[in-house]
């Protein structure tokens, strides 16, 4: 009986797989064993095996269509880097530091300013003249004396004198300056007498008239000599008879020798820097009195009027 169903099952299954396009093969007929019996022994007489069932028709099931499966797209995955270990920073050495080379900067040596030179001249005049009071003609330019005061008579005598300051360099700065001129005759008794110097401030001439050695009354001017009244005899006047200078005395002395002062030096100072100004000097008996005349010699003379000069120049 069990083995009825067995079969049976067997022949549904190979139906299904058949449906199902499977091939199965055809079973074969397996004998069954026979059942011993308790009694003697015979022959046993073979029981037949039922027939095959025939199958039962199944429904061929529609079959279900097969979707087609959507690819689902794979998320990329961001490959992970694994934490590295975290080192411990060996201590740093210290920067070995690079040497410095030292190019040794050789100074531009700075000129050092040579103090200036003073330098010293004597220089001789290279024009004087006496001019005589109330006398338009009456000159010795050319003579060897020269004179100053007052004679006996009451008639008061100048003397114009100039030197030359191109020889001095443009820009020298003057330090000193004094005036000399030399006495040769006085008159007996003579008064007392004090020499002044002040600074003119129009040209004048000096001509070649010449009044010889005893010529304190002086001789008829030429027309390039000065005179009381005329710079210059043949043509241009003194705005002042008895010559144009700046009132204020630039020294005073004793005898006709004068130290430098202040104003002295500013005169030179003056001419150095603009030789064109350069009219000399004018020298006056300080009271004009009777016989204060002194009797000088002039630059035609071995000594005649001089000015010595300091300066500095760069």
């Amino acid at each position: 009986m069990r083995m009825a169903r067995l079969a049976a099952l067997l022949g549904t299954m190979t139906l299904v797989l058949a449906a199902c396009g499977v091939d199965v093969p055809t079973p074969t007929s397996v004998p069954l064993a026979s059942t011993p019996n308790a009694g003697p022994a015979s022959t046993a007489t073979p029981t037949s095996v039922p027939a095959t069932a025939t199958p039962t028709a199944v429904p061929t099931s529609t079959p279900v269509p097969t979707s087609t499966p959507t690819s689902v797209p794979f998320a990329t995955s961001t490959p992970v880097t694994p934490p590295r270990p975290t080192e411990t920073p060996s201590p740093l050495k210290p920067p070995t530091p690079t040497p410095t080379i030292s190019v040794p900067v050789t100074p531009t040596p700075t000129a050092t300013p040579v103090p200036a030179t003073p330098t010293t001249l004597t220089l001789s005049a290279v024009a004087d003249a006496t001019i005589w009071q109330g006398a338009g003609t009456t000159a010795s330019g050319g003579g060897n004396h020269l004179y100053v005061g007052t004679n006996n008579g009451g008639q008061p005598r100048r003397v114009l004198v100039r030197f030359d300051l191109t020889s001095v360099p443009a820009g020298s700065v003057v330090t000193s300056a004094s005036v000399s001129a030399t006495i040769n005759k006085s008159p007996s008794p003579a008064a007392p007498a004090t020499f002044q110097l002040h600074r003119l401030t129009a040209n004048w001439g000096e001509g070649t008239s010449n009044a010889g050695s005893s010529g304190g009354r002086g001789t008829t001017a030429t027309t390039t000599d000065a005179t009381w009244t005329k710079r210059f005899s043949g043509g241009t006047s003194w705005t002042n008879q008895g010559g144009d200078f700046i009132p204020t005395s630039s020294a005073v002395a004793n005898d006709p020798s004068w130290d430098s002062t202040a104003v002295l030096l500013s005169d030179v100072q003056a001419w150095v820097n603009d030789p064109l100004a350069n009219h000399g000097w004018i020298i006056i008996e300080t009271t004009e009195a009777k016989k204060s005349v002194r009797r000088l010699n002039s630059h035609e003379s071995s000594q005649g009027p001089s000015l010595t000069i300091t300066f500095t120049s760069h």
